[in-house]
């Protein structure tokens, strides 16, 4: 069946509506959107397009043999809908609706000889998603911790808590939709027996580095966007690194450790 579809500042599109329905999802994984069409032909051309004021083609993208694109950009990257067309398209408009997810700022502490793991997320149909907390000693092969209900459509804040490890565990965040069994990731996070506490933050002219060891440690900080804006070595147990020239805002601080490793402690710059 043919249709016409008339979108205000841009085309008239005559389609040729597929028999198969064509999903779409929007989500966010920490300052990235994502944007994914699945059930389309394989081999067919998804051309996502801006808002229907625009109407400016943002990119062009190949559907892979299970008939899914996923496509990934920064937070100016917002398509209004999918157009399936090409050689084995459907010639099928798909809109975004609302954001499925976001999901962010996994980050893990130190407390009394535990680990506290938290993140944030926000899920529009959140009693369709669970969170699973995995974890790894080799950050490859991951095993399930526990697993908590998605709670709200709005960002809040997700606690679970580990013993401190002998060695090295990694940690990563995995969403899933129990009716589709989507999933999506945060980035894994490293903790290490080497204890390492950052105090105080927010904090406005020094920031103290607590280590458990004496071993000089290679450190760096970067700003959101992921520009080194300070490093240098913590040479003792306890080390102070002058702040005071850092513009306000939010930083991460990565150390070095044995055998490549790197933990990192969020921030705030007043």
């Amino acid at each position: 069946m043919k249709a016409t579809i008339l979108i205000p500042g841009l085309i008239i599109l005559s389609l040729q509506m597929a028999k198969a329905q064509v999903q779409v999802r929007w989500y966010q994984v920490d300052d990235a959107n994502y944007f994914e069409v699945k059930a389309a032909p394989s081999g067919s051309n998804i051309a996502f397009y801006s808002k229907p004021q625009g109407g400016k083609v943002l990119r062009n993208e190949t559907a892979d043999s299970d008939g899914q694109v996923t496509v990934k950009g920064d937070e100016s990257f917002l398509p209004a809908f999918a157009l399936n067309n090409g050689e084995n398209g459907s010639g099928t408009v798909t809109f975004y609706g609302e954001k499925a997810f976001a999901l962010q700022d996994l980050d893990i502490n130190s407390e009394h000889n535990k680990v506290s793991i938290t993140w944030k997320a926000g899920v529009s149909h959140y009693d369709q998603y669970e969170f699973e907390l995995q974890k790894s000693d080799n950050g490859v092969d991951f095993e399930r911790m526990t697993v908590l209900p998605a709670v709200n459509k709005d960002l809040v804040n997700y606690y679970a808590a580990d013993e401190m490890p002998e060695h090295v565990s990694h940690y990563r965040v995995r969403l899933i939709n129990t009716q589709t069994g989507s999933v999506a990731y945060t980035w894994r996070t490293v903790m290490t027996s080497q204890e390492m506490q950052v105090y105080p933050t927010p904090a406005q002219n020094e920031l103290h580095i607590l280590l458990k060891s004496d071993n000089p440690k290679h450190y760096h900080i970067v700003n959101t966007t992921g520009q080194i804006v300070l490093e240098g070595v913590a040479g003792q147990s306890h080390s102070i690194v002058d702040i005071a020239k850092l513009t306000p805002g939010n930083y991460v601080l990565f150390i070095d450790e044995d055998g490549g490793e790197k933990v990192s402690r969020k921030f705030v710059k007043l």
